[in-house]
């Protein structure tokens, strides 16, 4: 039992799944012709996009994510595009709904 923490080996696995996903994704943009580079960051949503986006001085960003459905969607946290929302003023702000 893990006591609601998760244990090593889980976190490397996961973030092992994370960097796959984004080296195809950016793979992907490059055989369309479109130059990308990924940053994968752990830790709040909001806090860590915004800081890597001031780090970069970007003024586009793409979010995906998987729309929450049924009991999900009315418990839990703030939407992350409305949080974007107020604390990237001047960047333009893509999402991507997963299906």
């Amino acid at each position: 039992m893990t006591g609601g923490m998760l244990s090593e080996v889980l976190v490397l696995q996961l973030e092992a799944n994370a960097r796959s996903a984004l080296k195809d994704a950016i793979d992907e943009l490059g055989m369309n012709g479109i130059f990308a580079r990924g940053h994968l960051v752990f830790g709040h949503a909001a806090d860590a996009i915004s800081q890597m986006l001031e780090l970069l001085s970007a003024d586009l960003i793409v979010v995906g994510h998987r729309a929450k459905t049924g009991f999900a969607r009315w418990y839990g946290s703030r939407p992350l595009h409305l949080d974007l929302l107020e604390r990237l003023k001047g960047a333009m702000i893509v999402t991507v709904t997963a299906g």
